[in-house]
């Protein structure tokens, strides 16, 4: 059955190619990359193959628009597959298990050295017995710091993106983020959900939320990837507003408890497709495969994947 599931996806996918093509913008990517990346997703994530086919092509056509691959090792997007509730118009609920576009902070970095503006950019995390040292007005280094590597580091205090533009590489400019600042916008993305890459992976992501913050900071057009992928996150995890802290905030970090029931659980996912589909205008497309499609067998392949990884800086001097 599962092998059955798996060809009937790649048949889905394959006769869609097309579309594909005119979506992939020039990075290196063809759509045969692409759908091959997309089913070796689907085996690491089975569920996947639970979601609406119509979840499952706006999140992929998402992904094929920014150029991200989802799934692969490098991390810039993967797949979630949700089960989200649904009312009809006489108040019967049922739920369907829709998938939702992640992208991770890697994928950010990656679009925004495709915008041809910034030069390097690293997104990293302090903690409580790292040092460090933040002075805004000494321009060509204005942040040091020095992750502790001997013992426990203690727990996370703050976030920052580091980066240099193409016209001035000589100055690096940085965005800080303190803790409870990303613990404000966890919230509002987790809405009272216990599920999701805030539960399972904060670290990434509150380097994506201080990247998420720095990118308002850079000159980039409407049509840029980055803005286009912002649009896409923000549909579904919210907007990261400068907002206002004092000493007095209480600290926010710890998990959120357990809701008391499944249709609380699920609240926060109501509509997240809805809202995202609005993000990245689609071309619309037959669901259903063409009669006439001969059989397509998957084959298993394996894929070389460029690692993006960036080394935490060791006295500031890599930007």
């Amino acid at each position: 059955m599962a092998d059955e599931r798996m060809n009937e996806m790649r048949k889905f996918l394959d006769a869609r190619k097309g579309v594909l093509k005119t979506m992939i913008p020039n990075v290196g990517m063809s759509e045969e990359d692409f759908i091959r990346t997309v089913m070796h997703a689907i085996v690491k994530t089975p569920k996947l193959l639970d979601c609406t086919r119509e979840s499952m092509w706006l999140a992929l056509s998402q992904a094929a628009q920014l150029g991200l691959k989802p799934g692969t090792a490098t991390g810039d997007c993967h797949l979630q597959p949700n089960k989200n509730k649904k009312t009809d118009r006489q108040g019967n609920a049922s739920y369907e298990t829709e998938a939702t576009l992640i992208i991770g902070y890697r994928g950010y970095i990656a679009l925004a050295k495709r915008s041809g503006q910034i030069g390097a950019i690293q997104a990293q995390i302090i903690y409580e017995h790292d040092v460090y040292d933040l002075e805004y007005t000494r321009m060509e280094k204005p942040l040091i710091h020095k992750p502790v590597i001997d013992r426990d580091p203690g727990r996370m205090i703050a976030a920052y993106c580091i980066w240099t533009e193409k016209d001035a590489p000589g100055e690096p400019k940085v965005e800080v983020m303190r803790r409870d600042q990303i613990d404000k916008i966890r919230q509002k993305a987790l809405r009272g959900q216990t599920f999701g890459p805030w539960v399972d992976n904060y670290d990434e992501m509150a380097r994506k939320t201080v990247i998420r913050r720095a990118q308002k900071r850079w000159m980039l057009s409407e049509d840029d990837l980055v803005t286009r992928a912002e649009e896409v996150v923000r549909a579904t995890e919210g907007e990261v507003t400068d907002l206002p802290t004092s000493p007095d905030d209480p600290f926010v970090g710890d998990p959120p408890p357990p809701v008391a029931n499944e249709d609380a659980k699920r609240k926060g996912a109501r509509g997240a497709k809805a809202r995202a589909a609005a993000a990245l205008a689609t071309p619309p497309v037959d669901l259903t495969p063409p009669a006439d499609e001969p059989e397509v067998v998957m084959r298993s392949s394996t894929e070389d994947v460029d690692r993006a990884i960036f080394a935490s800086p060791s006295d500031g001097d890599d930007n």
